[in-house]
Order: structure tokens, then sequence, then C-alpha cells
């Protein structure tokens, strides 16, 4: 019992919840419509596309986050990973980052 309250105790800040939520063909699937709402890719990819579709679906994936500035490594059993200027940033990180740069551009795809 003692370790059940310690647990729900426990305070997570969004950049470590972004290391444990999310990731693996979801995340990458999820960052597809993203980036489609941003313009930043010709369309999303849904589950079914990205599980049967992964190498060509990744690589899309990556490139849109290329069009945005950052490098993206789409991986299929883990979380993909990012990096702004050589410095490896979260998830969050890169989602802000394309929102405050793209603010303009935001497209009615993803809606």
């Amino acid at each position: 019992m003692a370790d059940k309250d310690k647990i729900a105790d426990e305070v997570v800040s969004d950049d470590e919840l972004d290391k444990v939520a999310g990731g693996y063909m979801g995340e990458t699937k999820e960052d597809s419509e993203f980036l489609a709402s941003y313009g930043l890719m010709d369309r999303k990819y849904d589950g079914l596309e990205t599980f049967f579709g992964w190498h060509s679906v990744s690589r899309y994936v990556d490139e849109g986050w290329a069009r945005a500035g950052i490098t993206c490594c789409t991986v299929p059993d883990d979380h993909n990973r990012y990096w702004k200027d050589g410095q490896e940033i979260t998830h969050t990180e890169a989602i802000r980052y394309v929102r405050e740069k793209f603010s303009n551009n935001k497209s009615n795809l993803g809606k």
C-alpha cells in the first residue's frame, strides 16, 4: 500500500511524460497527421498504412520533419528521436518548434 501511495504522489514533467507516452508506430502516424496539417507533408497516414507501409511512411515523415528544420529518426518499435541544430530534443519540443515557426502555414488537413 505504501508503494501505491508513493507512486500516486509522483509529479511527472511534460518531458518525462514525453519519453513514456506515445511512441512506436502510433507516434509516426500522429507525426504524419501533425506535419500534414502544417503543409510539411503532402498527406497524412493512418495506422494501417503506417504499419503495412512502414518503410515508405517513415521516410515521408522524416522528410516532413526535415522540411521544418528538424532531423527525425522514426523507429517502429521505440520512440522516434528528434534533433534540432545538432542537439537532441523531445517530441514536445519538436512540436512546439513547428507550431511557432509555421503558425501562419496551418492548413485544414489535420482538422
